[in-house]
């Protein structure tokens, strides 16, 4: 009728605005199939990215973990390990921990706890768990504080350590401006990632 009235209710103005947002003779499948394929594809391409630098961080850790695991069984302690093109130096007979240079014995035992910790991390990426998370977000920002105590301990010689040439500290500023650098990108992205540990 003529005189009808626009259906102005909670209903009402929700279909309103749902018809102002969408084109005219869109059919709603049509709609509803757009709106659902942009989420997915934002979704994809997040969970992309995040399993890019969770992937080349776990890559890290499990080069970390052979590399150490040879060094306690092999007799010398040191030497070079070959993947194809990839070498990685390991050593049980030099070890840093919170900037402090350990040698011979006491770094062999300081490097058991660096196995467990990197085999717990590797677990706790592959399997999302938060403290997964959590632990690798602190590790990496251990990082450069454990580079920063050890330039000053060695660059000063506390504790009794040799002290190291400033040429060699000044020559080593472009691999911490790296280090820090790809540090905050990797954290950033852990943050922005974050809700994907959820066990």
């Amino acid at each position: 009728m003529a005189n009808e009235e626009p259906n102005v209710g909670p209903a009402g103005e929700k279909s309103e605005r749902s018809e102002q947002l969408t084109p005219p003779g869109a059919p709603t499948s049509e709609r509803f199939s757009a709106g659902k394929s942009s989420t997915a594809a934002e979704c994809d391409e997040r969970s992309y990215r995040a399993g890019l630098v969770i992937g080349a961080v776990t890559l890290v850790m499990a080069l970390g973990v052979i590399k150490d695991v040879w060094a306690l069984v092999k007799p010398s302690g040191e030497g070079v390990l070959v993947f194809g093109f990839l070498m990685i130096r390991y050593s049980s007979l030099y070890r840093v921990w919170f900037g402090y240079a350990l040698t011979d014995t006491a770094a062999w035992y300081a490097t058991i706890p660096h196995v467990i910790l990197y085999g717990a991390g590797i677990y706790g990426l592959i399997m999302r768990r938060r403290w997964g998370w959590m632990l690798l977000s602190i590790y990496l920002l251990y990082i450069p504080i454990s580079e920063v105590l050890y330039a000053l301990i060695g660059g000063f010689g506390y504790f009794g350590r040799t002290v190291i040439p400033a040429e060699i500290l000044w020559a080593h500023v472009p691999y911490y401006a790296v280090l820090v650098l790809l540090i905050g990108l990797v954290e950033w992205r852990l943050w922005k990632c974050r809700d994907i540990f959820v066990q």
